[in-house]
Parts: C-alpha cells; sequence; structure tokens
C-alpha cells in the first residue's frame, strides 16, 4: 500500500507458532492417555478407570478442535486483512475473537467422537477388549 500504513503480522505468526505447539502437546497428551487406557485394559481391566481415560480423550479431543478454530481464526483475519488493506489497522483481536466465536457456536459434541485420534482410541479400545 503505497503511503498507507502497513500491518505487521509477526505477532500474529508468532502466535499460530505457539498454537501450533500447543496442539502438538494435545496430540501427544492423547497418545499418552490410549496407551494408558489400554495398559488398564490389559492388565487389570478395570473399566471405572478405562472410562476416566476416555472421558479425559474427549477433554483432549475438545482443546485440540478450540485451538484449531482459535488457528482458524488467526489466519482468516490475516487473510482478510492482506486482502483489504484497510486504510486503518482494525482491532485485530477483536476480529480474530468474532471469527473464533462464530467457530465454536458451531461445535457439537457428535463432532468430537469423530476426532482422528478419539476414533482409533475408540478402535483399539474395542480391539483390546475383544482380545
Amino acid at each position: 500500500m503505497p503511503g498507507g500504513s502497513t500491518v505487521s503480522f509477526n505477532g500474529m505468526n508468532s502466535c499460530l507458532s505457539s498454537l501450533k505447539t500447543c496442539q502438538s502437546y494435545i496430540s501427544s497428551g492423547m497418545d499418552i492417555t490410549t496407551k494408558v487406557a489400554l495398559d488398564l485394559v490389559e492388565n487389570h481391566n478395570d473399566m471405572e478407570e478405562v472410562d476416566e481415560m476416555e472421558k479425559v480423550m474427549l477433554e483432549f479431543a475438545a482443546m485440540s478442535r478450540e485451538v484449531n478454530h482459535y488457528m482458524q481464526a488467526v489466519e482468516d483475519t490475516v487473510n482478510q486483512i492482506k486482502r483489504e488493506k484497510p486504510e486503518t489497522v482494525p482491532d485485530l483481536k477483536d476480529l480474530v475473537q468474532e471469527k473464533f466465536t462464530a467457530l465454536e457456536r458451531t461445535n457439537s459434541d457428535l463432532e468430537l467422537n469423530s476426532n482422528e485420534k478419539f476414533a482409533l482410541f475408540k478402535e483399539q479400545l474395542k480391539q483390546m477388549k475383544t482380545q
């Protein structure tokens, strides 16, 4: 934009990088929870504890979805600003929050069950229980 203000997205890129790191921690947590649940089935067959691990997995799936929505909101906001090249820099925090809230409104508990790692967790438990 000649003569206009330019927007630096370094802070946004740093935020996205941190969120991606957070997402990898969530994924690791899901892997560990799966291993613990499978060990419980194999060694103790304590279904109450296994059920607790399932609840933990659902919490991880919800966190993963929330982080994904926030990353999408940030990316959509950056793309919108780059596309529209406004004369004055809008409040990025408000724009991101607006997009994030819109994404969160679409949430349903059913989609948590379709989380790839949660679905794999359920399948592995099913297989382990039949052995």
